[in-house]
């Protein structure tokens, strides 16, 4: 595992229910790890309300696509986006760009805010 600061490009998925609910929830950070950076729908028609949440706590509204942050997760907190409304199922997509850090010493987060394009293998 990186002790440095290394990029983060962290992709989580979810197929909506047949009332167009979704819940996707990203992975944990490692231990000892943190993650900082911005959010992306990737797929989810423009302006649809994502309410994102971490840690067990409402943090705000993304609109699609966003982006939406900076955020700051720690190992114990787990990002998960819910939104009602979507087409019924139908896989979406969200990214988490940014840094992943050392706890002890993560850096200041500047950047990038959104990205353009992105490849995902979804089974």
């Amino acid at each position: 595992m990186a002790t440095g600061s290394v990029q983060l490009y962290e992709t989580a998925s979810a197929k909506s229910d047949a009332s167009g609910h979704c819940t996707i929830k990203f992975n944990l950070p490692h231990v000892n790890r943190v993650w900082q950076g911005t959010i992306q729908a990737l797929d989810s028609p423009a302006g649809t309300l994502w309410a994102v949440s971490f840690g067990g706590n409402t943090f705000g509204n993304l609109y699609a696509p966003g982006p939406f942050g900076p955020i700051q997760v720690l190992p114990s907190q787990q990002v998960t986006m819910k939104a009602t409304g979507l087409t019924a199922s139908t896989l979406y997509s969200a990214i988490l760009i940014g840094v992943n850090d050392p706890i002890d010493n993560p850096t200041p987060y500047t950047g990038p805010t959104s990205v353009t394009s992105v490849t995902l293998e979804v089974p």
